[in-house]
């Protein structure tokens, strides 16, 4: 099996872990978040990683800046959002501390990625 790059970048595994951890979290929350909440926490934790492995698949520094900034949006997105499901009691603290734990390491890895892309000739 032969792995590609993106497998091996720390933020792209990072970020996979979040869609996981997202998945497992919105599994508890009311049938009535169906196209609410558990709809928008899933497509933002997806979009993070998809766009991550998008980016690393661009061979321009400009292109692969714009995806990286995508990311780190949804992540932001994501973040405001899980925050909206804790006021609205949907959601398990404790989980939810973990998975924002996590968004905030990957936001700092994000950062060091587009500096070190940016920096690129």
């Amino acid at each position: 099996m032969v792995l590609n790059t993106y497998e091996n970048l720390e933020v792209y595994q990072l970020a996979k872990s979040i869609v996981l951890d997202v998945y497992r979290l919105t599994n508890n929350f009311p049938k009535t978040e169906r196209f609410g909440l558990i709809n928008q926490l899933r497509r933002s934790s997806v979009s993070v990683v998809s766009n991550i492995v998008e980016g690393t698949s661009r061979s321009g520094r400009k292109d692969k800046l714009r995806f990286i900034e995508i990311a780190y949006g949804s992540l932001l997105e994501l973040d405001v959002q899980l925050v909206i499901s804790s006021e609205l009691e949907l959601s398990d603290s404790g989980q939810l501390k973990q998975i924002r734990l996590k968004i905030n390491r990957c936001i700092r890895m994000l950062s060091g990625l587009r500096t070190s892309v940016d920096r690129q000739p």
